[in-house]
């Protein structure tokens, strides 16, 4: 996010993901975990995780549609349905989709 330089959530994914894929996530965040909320993550106490990692790990995801949440620190915006499509190696923790990108995807939804 530009506005408060900093790591929002949007989604929590549970589905997509091979057997294989989840091992090699557990592998992933194992060797990422760190004590505590990393200084630069904005998360709701309704959406703490049992560990905290660096935001190190990228992943492509669908979602059905993007909606408003109260629960999201994403400028209240949620992917509904999201689900796992492929780790993306090739980029980087500030390569991903900024907030300003999903308001205009949000936008763009509600104009079809």
């Amino acid at each position: 996010n530009k506005r408060c330089d900093c790591f929002q959530t949007v989604a929590k994914i549970g589905t997509g993901f091979s057997d294989n894929e989840l091992r090699e996530l557990k592998k992933r965040c194992d060797t990422l975990a760190i004590a505590t909320q990393f200084s630069q993550v904005e998360c709701s106490k309704d959406l703490w995780p049992d560990i905290w990692v660096r935001p190190e790990i990228v992943v492509e995801m669908t979602a059905d549609e993007i909606t408003k949440s109260p629960v999201h620190t994403a400028s209240g915006f949620a992917l509904r349905f999201p689900r796992f499509m492929r780790y993306r190696n090739d980029k980087n923790q500030y390569e991903t989709t900024s907030v300003q990108e999903l308001e205009s995807l949000f936008k763009q939804q509600r104009e079809k």
